[in-house]
């Protein structure tokens, strides 16, 4: 069995302090360091002047986060940086100086984020911690085992923040299903655009673009299209009334189609009124892309053609606005 700790050292070691000290971490004995914390005396005083802490959590040689504290010059900086989607490019990159010194920060000079479709959608709880792993199994899984119910408080269902990417714009104000069923078709690997979807709804009397689409026939012709065209994809039609119902359908791979109330989903004042029927019902449909469950009890995730990518929900809105329309959803798979 390999070390977990290696030291080595780098540059002029005759002094007190060497050049350069680097301690790595290899946590899995699998020849990659999942943690380096590196030490630098730049100056030649013999005393470290720039400390950098570097974390692989995926073990592939391929740093995914470091911090770097550098006093080398008259105020020093710090510098934090992250690849969150471990592709190699830096995604998040922020940095400060201080002027006061006590070796914190107090002026930010730099923030970016290379993929702004993120938007505030980082969770190092959700997204980083489980990723750390020992022995090749994460190792905060075993914490369900002294808090009882810790991983199912932090759960994730479906690939969210990828997802966002399959949004598609609605072309007219009544298109909202032609373009989440294009959504629905993109998750697959396909992307027939709204345009076309719109004619071959409007020859099967599914959509009408001055009322909208009928949800109930949308399924039948979607298996239909699919036989034609010589695709391995069928339609099914289901219904959902937990977040167990919803994340099932997530883990199932299929990001579907959720027919709603756009009224009761976005305005929380508006929704007595509706349930005392002093407002109709607005028919909308979204697409479904993930599941989350915290502290603050279920959310839903939503690709929503008139309004965004990755909307965040709470379940219980999300049930008043399906309720409506029987809880009514679309898959393909």
């Amino acid at each position: 069995m390999d070390d977990i700790i290696s030291i080595e050292t780098g540059g002029d070691d005759s002094g007190f302090f060497p050049d350069q000290i680097e301690i790595g971490f290899d946590f899995n004995n699998d020849g990659a360091t999942q943690i380096d914390l590196s030490f630098f005396d730049q100056g030649g005083t013999d005393l470290p002047d720039r400390i950098s802490l570097e974390l692989d959590w995926n073990s592939d040689n391929s740093e995914n986060a470091g911090i770097q504290l550098d006093a080398s010059q008259s105020h020093s900086t710090t510098t934090g940086w992250m690849d969150y989607n471990d592709d190699g490019t830096i995604d998040i990159e922020t940095s400060g100086s201080d002027v006061t010194g006590d070796f914190f920060p107090d002026i930010p000079t730099t923030f970016e984020m290379a993929h702004e479709i993120w938007g505030d959608t980082l969770d190092p709880v959700n997204d980083i911690i489980p990723a750390i792993t020992f022995n090749d199994a994460p190792i905060f899984d075993s914490l369900d085992t002294r808090i009882p119910g810790f991983n199912d408080i932090w759960a994730t269902y479906g690939t969210p923040y990828e997802d966002m990417a399959l949004w598609d714009a609605q072309d007219d104000p009544f298109s909202c299903a032609v373009a989440s069923t294009n959504m629905m078709f993109r998750s697959l690997g396909f992307d027939p655009g709204e345009a076309l979807l719109s004619e071959i709804m409007q020859d099967n009397g599914v959509y009408d673009p001055y009322s909208g689409t009928s949800p109930s026939l949308l399924t039948p012709m979607l298996n239909d299209i699919c036989t034609e065209a010589g695709l391995d994809i069928s339609a099914y039609d289901f219904q959902w009334e937990t977040p167990g119902d919803l994340a099932q359908i997530l883990e199932s791979g299929a990001r579907p189609l959720l027919s709603i109330d756009a009224t009761e989903l976005y305005a929380d004042e508006s929704i007595p009124l509706h349930e005392l029927g002093f407002l109709p019902d607005s028919g909308h449909a979204v697409q479904l892309i993930g599941l989350t469950d915290g502290p603050d009890g279920p959310m839903v995730i939503l690709n929503d053609p008139d309004v965004g990518a990755g909307i965040e929900v709470p379940f219980d809105r999300l049930f008043s606005a399906g309720d409506d329309f029987g809880f009514h959803g679309v898959a393909l798979a």
